[in-house]
């Protein structure tokens, strides 16, 4: 982990949305900026409940995701996020013991954060500007459960046209079976939408 990772304010998009919905100053923008973590994944690896940064409001910079969870021994993919985006992950399944929830980075990965325990625990750094990040994140998550619901509309076709559309490069990262998974449908209905048979 990397806590002293200097980047610009241009190289971070949540930073340029809060301005947008909320007063952010230069004074707030650099604290915030000194507030956030750095971590590096590389391409494959995959963190789980038991690690601390699940807990958190995590933006990826740089790279890609995938989240999913087991249930009775059958994997279901969750989401796909890629930089620059907040990850999205299912906060309600997280607290749920008997779900299994991973996330794995689909190509060499950076993301920041926030310590959620630092403002509980230190009163310089629950300012304002952090709640602002906090909230960002939060608007990220509804616009992504608002497109998320439109899909689910969807049938089959349209449901992959969506996804493609959405993440150009999916299937250079995640396997077919990862992608059906996620589209709710067989590999071998996949396989005919994908072939024009569908």
């Amino acid at each position: 982990m990397n806590n002293n990772h200097h980047i610009e304010s241009r190289d971070l998009p949540f930073i340029v949305d809060i301005r947008k919905h909320m007063p952010l100053s230069d004074l707030d923008e650099q604290q915030l900026r000194c507030s956030l973590r750095w971590v590096k994944f590389r391409r494959g690896q995959t963190i789980d409940r038991q690690n601390d940064l699940l807990r958190q409001m995590i933006f990826i910079a740089s790279g890609s995701a995938r989240t999913f969870y087991i249930d009775k021994g059958k994997e279901y993919n969750f989401s796909f996020t890629f930089a620059p985006h907040f990850l999205i992950k299912p906060h309600g399944l997280i607290s749920l013991k008997e779900r299994m929830i991973f996330v794995q980075f689909m190509e060499d990965t950076e993301v920041c954060y926030i310590p959620v325990n630092s403002l509980d625990n230190n009163a310089d750094i629950a300012t304002a500007e952090i709640y602002k990040f906090i909230a960002e994140s939060i608007g990220n998550y509804a616009d992504y459960l608002e497109e998320l619901v439109v899909m689910l509309r969807m049938d089959a076709r349209q449901r992959y046209e969506w996804v493609i559309n959405k993440y150009p490069r999916l299937l250079e990262l995640i396997s077919i079976t990862q992608l059906a998974s996620f589209l709710n449908v067989t590999k071998e209905t996949l396989y005919r939408i994908r072939s024009g048979k569908y």
